[in-house]
């Protein structure tokens, strides 16, 4: 099953896309965050045969963490109107401050790690759900683990 992961940001939105034959998530590029973003993740979707769409979720405490949030659930719910597809929400806790050592560890410089801090914190967020065995073949994807530890969230556009 191909899955889409995305990394939701109010200027740019990282995606992944991955196989759970191979387990593996690739990070791919940026759609940037204005008025065709649906449209762009609808492409995407046609063209790499999209099953199944990842969404990275912010878990915090901090009421800031909060509005983020449900900016990233409000869009969720326009993509899985959207594409028709169905989605789980992912943790994403600290994926992108993740991604900022790597690449910083890899000496990328600051100016040019625009874009790619949000490609490689979508990488990670799909290769965490993989990893768990969330996206394994014949696996039911809403047994996943979700922010709270207990079964994913998975919200379906049923036909």
């Amino acid at each position: 099953m191909k899955v889409l992961g995305l990394d939701f940001g109010m200027k740019r939105i990282g995606y992944a896309v991955g196989d759970t034959e191979t387990g593996i998530a690739f990070g791919r590029e940026i759609i940037e965050n204005d008025k065709n973003v649906y449209k762009n993740i609808q492409r995407v979707c046609d063209e790499e045969k999209i099953e199944y769409i990842v969404i990275g979720l912010p878990v915090s405490l901090e009421e800031e963490g909060d509005e983020l949030e449900y900016a990233v659930r409000t869009f969720g719910d326009i993509v899985a109107d959207v594409v028709n597809l169905p989605i789980v929400y992912e943790d994403e806790r600290l994926s992108s401050k993740l991604s900022k050592a790597i690449l910083r560890e890899q000496e990328v410089k600051a100016k040019d790690q625009k874009g790619k801090v949000d490609v490689l914190a979508a990488q990670r967020i799909l290769q965490q759900w993989m990893d768990r065995g969330s996206g394994a073949e014949g696996a039911d994807p809403s047994t996943s683990s979700g922010p709270d530890g207990g079964a994913g969230e998975r919200r379906e556009r049923l036909i």
